[in-house]
């Protein structure tokens, strides 16, 4: 539920630091390819970024949920702390 608020979010709380930095940085370098060829200013390019944020969610919510059923227990970091 974590990473439907924010991007990652999910995979922090399972261990899968690396994971987080790649879909962050997976949705960045997609919002800022489709910004810079000006993707989004048509109609069709406005369906291809829904599209992108449809699947961008599915395959965060499987991956995380992947992570999380095959974590062994590991020791809490920093980041994985309640506050």
């Amino acid at each position: 539920m974590l990473s439907l608020f924010v991007p990652g979010l999910g995979h922090l709380y399972v261990g899968a630091a690396r994971f987080a930095l790649l879909l962050l940085a997976t949705l960045f370098l997609g919002f800022m390819i489709g910004s810079v060829f000006g993707l989004f200013a048509t109609f069709h390019g406005f369906i291809g970024l829904a599209l992108f944020c449809v699947l961008f969610m599915f395959v965060q919510i499987i991956t995380v949920v992947l992570h999380a059923r095959a974590a062994n227990p590991f020791r809490l970091r920093w980041y994985n702390r309640w506050y």
